[in-house]
């Protein structure tokens, strides 16, 4: 049997943020759904209209690094 991250995804044990981009080829919906989204140390955050390369369609590469990097210092907030 070919390797898979799937059959890794239980064994995570410390926090994950993790950034889905709603128009990333890379990620299709139903799979993230079902193996990632569920995991309860995953905290997921979806950029709307953001690709696998964080470019988004009206939107600079800098207001989507901004609104990653405020995420990101949301959810630090909340390890504490």
């Amino acid at each position: 049997k070919p390797w898979s991250i799937i059959d890794r995804l239980d064994r995570i044990e410390v926090p994950v943020l993790s950034f889905r981009g709603s128009n990333d080829s890379m990620s299709r919906p139903g799979e993230y759904d079902r193996w990632v989204r569920p995991l309860p140390m995953v905290t997921t955050v979806d950029l709307e209209g953001v690709d696998h390369g964080w470019r988004a369609k009206g939107r600079s590469m800098g207001d989507v690094v901004d609104h990653v990097a405020a995420e990101t210092v949301r959810w630090l907030d909340g390890l504490a």
